[in-house]
């Protein structure tokens, strides 16, 4: 009677091993055999049935520990919890200096960074804390090779902030952890400082302000400004005397808009209290027309003429220039922006 062969790694379905199990000789004598297949370097499966993909996809944290003991999650896998998004995790590793290509997964690798508020996580591997996943994802990064970028958007960055700050206990001290560790690995420029701020007023807290305040300007105001210009894909950055000067033509083109429109005090900036106190972000009087030029000068260097005449149409709202006819000026200002490029106005329905 023929004996059973010996097998020193898992047979179960589903289930991976690696190359530390057995000799390179046995493991190649049942390759040959048809009983073990080889996933990739290092990395084998006795289960000869299921996708190669799928395997990798379902053990891909245990694959991460064995090769890269020392990893944590971060980016956006840690905003993920883990989960394989878009056929990639990111992890922060010295064990490895290039990305790690398996079947249906690219391991992204960048050095690592310690903090102490990683928690332990599967396999010995670390988990990113919420304070670090929201410092590392205010790092731009780009899509390579069709690939989503190694770090969130700032759409997705909001979007994430928003859910996850539910389940935060104090979501104010996640933001000042955030603000030090971004400061300490010298990643807190203007555009990031307004950023953090801004997500922090997304979920109702305050962060700390700007590095620099805007005379005139009330930080509320400021704040959805500068929210608006990231979402329309501009960035964040001082704006200069000659910007603001500059802005000077558009406001003024904005009072002859609303000249023609306007029943009420036409061509002049409001001097009381807009309609709706509630939803009010900018005083009246100075703070007006200091704002309209500041967010004009935010949103005139956004590349896409769409977006650009966007954003001149929101900073009219946001601002509220006038005591009424503000919505049809800030209409207009889109399609005047629009016509200033050779592009077809946007259709205005007559009532």
């Amino acid at each position: 009677m023929a004996r059973p062969l010996s097998t020193p790694w898992p047979t179960a379905r589903g289930t991976v091993f690696f190359d530390d199990l057995a000799s390179a000789p046995t493991l190649r004598r049942a390759v040959n055999a048809g009983r073990i297949r080889r996933l990739a370097s290092h990395i084998y499966t006795a289960d000869l049935e299921t996708p190669a993909a799928d395997l990798v996809v379902a053990n891909v944290w245990e694959i991460v520990a064995h090769l890269m003991p020392d990893a944590v999650v971060v980016d956006r896998t840690a905003a993920a919890g883990g989960a394989v998004a878009e056929g990639m995790v990111v992890v922060a590793s010295d064990r490895r200096r290039s990305n790690l290509e398996l079947p249906g997964l690219t391991v992204v690798v960048r050095p690592l960074e310690r903090c102490d508020d990683d928690s332990e996580w599967v396999f010995g591997l670390q988990m990113s804390s919420p304070a670090r996943t929201v410092a590392d994802n205010l790092r731009l990064s780009r899509s390579v090779r069709g690939r989503a970028p190694r770090t969130l958007t700032r759409m997705e960055l909001t979007t994430w902030v928003k859910q996850s700050a539910r389940t935060w206990v104090d979501p104010a001290a996640v933001f000042a952890a955030a603000r030090e560790l971004a400061q300490r690995n010298g990643d807190l420029d203007d555009e990031r400082a307004a950023l953090l701020a801004n997500l922090a007023l997304a979920v109702g807290e305050r962060a700390e302000p700007r590095s620099e305040a805007v005379d005139g300007i009330g930080d509320e105001a400021l704040a959805v400004l500068e929210s608006a210009v990231l979402a329309l894909g501009g960035s964040l950055r001082r704006v200069s005397k000659a910007e603001i000067d500059e802005a000077d033509g558009r406001v003024q083109l904005l009072q002859n808009l609303h000249s023609v429109v306007a029943d009420l005090e036409p061509g002049r900036f409001r001097t009381e209290p807009n309609r709706l106190p509630s939803l009010e972000l900018v005083d009246a009087d100075d703070e007006v027309e200091t704002t309209l030029r500041h967010g004009l000068a935010l949103v005139s260097p956004i590349r896409s003429h769409l977006a650009r005449a966007v954003g001149v149409m929101f900073v009219v709202l946001v601002v509220d220039p006038f005591a009424d006819a503000t919505a049809e000026v800030a209409m207009l200002a889109l399609n005047a922006e629009l016509r200033s490029h050779g592009h077809d106005p946007v259709i205005i329905p007559a009532s």
